[in-house]
C-alpha cells in the first residue's frame, strides 16, 4: 500500500527531524563534555543539572562560591550521560544556608526554575535567610502548604507559584521589590501580606485565588497592573492599603 502526504505534511516532519538532529548533535556533547570538564554550573534551555547533595539537586557556581536549587542532574557513568530528575520529595523541606561538595563550601542564594515544581507530596518549604531569588515556576502545581520566605528575598519571578493550590498564606517580605505576574495565580491562600520595598504588582498575580479575603499592601506600591486582585474569582472582601497615596491601577 502507497501512502503520499502533503507538502505542508511533508515540511513539519523535516522540522521535527531537523530539531531533533539539532539536539542529539549539539546539546548532548555539550553537556557530555562539560560533565567530563567537571563543570558544575550548567546554564541554558536544555541544562540545569548540578549534583545530589542530601535530597535536594544544586548548581554549583564554583566562580562565585553560589549554589542554585535545581531539579535534575547530569553524571557521567561508563562514559555515558545519565540525566537523573529529582526524585519526588514529600513532607517538609529546609533548604540549607549553605552546602559543601568535594571540601568547598557554597551559599545557597537562589531557588532554581522548576525546583519544586510538580512536586504533588510536599508539604512545607523554609528557606534560608541567603536566599535573594525565587525562580520561575519553582513551585508551579506543587503540594506546598506553606512557605516561609526569608528576609534576605529580593525578587519573586513569574509563575513562581503557579497554581499551587494548597498553599494557603504567604508573607511577602520587605525587601522584595519584584513580583512577577501570575506569581500566586489560582493558589489556596487566604490571605497575603505585601512588604514596604515593592512598588509594582505583575499581571494576574493573584487572580484566581478562590479563598483570599484579605491583602495588606506595603507602603511602598504605586502601581498594580490588571488582574489584581478583583477578577476571575478572587472574592477579595478586605484590602488594606499603607501607601499615603493610593496605587494606579493599570487598565488591560
Amino acid at each position: 500500500m502507497k501512502y503520499t502526504f502533503s507538502r505542508s505534511i511533508r515540511n513539519k516532519f523535516a522540522l521535527k527531524f531537523m530539531a531533533v538532529v539539532f539536539i542529539m548533535a549539539t546539546v548532548i556533547p555539550t553537556a557530555m563534555a562539560d560533565v567530563k570538564e567537571g563543570k558544575r554550573g550548567l546554564t541554558g534551555p536544555y541544562t540545569g543539572g548540578g549534583v545530589k547533595i542530601g535530597s535536594l539537586y544544586y548548581r554549583l557556581n564554583d566562580n562565585d562560591g553560589t549554589a542554585t536549587v535545581t531539579y535534575l542532574s547530569y553524571y557521567m557513568h561508563n562514559d555515558e550521560l545519565n540525566i537523573d530528575f529529582t526524585s519526588y520529595i514529600s513532607g517538609d523541606v529546609t533548604v540549607p544556608p549553605t552546602v559543601t561538595y568535594e571540601g568547598k563550601e557554597y551559599t545557597v542564594t537562589k531557588i532554581g526554575d522548576s525546583a519544586f515544581g510538580g512536586q504533588k507530596n510536599l508539604k512545607s518549604v523554609t528557606l534560608p535567610e541567603t536566599v535573594t531569588e525565587i525562580g520561575w515556576k519553582s513551585f508551579l502545581e506543587s503540594g506546598v502548604k506553606s512557605v516561609t520566605l526569608p528576609n534576605s528575598l529580593v525578587y519573586i519571578d513569574q509563575y513562581a507559584f503557579y497554581y499551587a493550590s494548597k498553599l494557603e498564606e504567604i508573607k511577602i517580605p520587605d525587601g522584595v521589590v519584584f513580583l512577577g505576574g501570575e506569581s500566586f495565580y489560582g493558589t489556596g491562600i487566604k490571605s497575603v501580606t505585601i512588604g514596604n520595598s515593592l512598588e509594582s504588582i505583575g499581571y494576574m498575580t493573584f487572580s484566581n485565588c478562590g479563598s483570599l479575603n484579605s491583602i495588606v499592601l506595603g507602603s511602598s506600591v504605586k502601581s498594580i497592573s490588571w488582574g489584581f486582585p478583583i477578577s476571575l474569582g478572587t472574592p477579595l472582601r478586605t484590602l488594606v492599603i499603607l501607601a499615603e497615596e493610593p496605587p494606579v491601577f493599570d487598565e488591560y
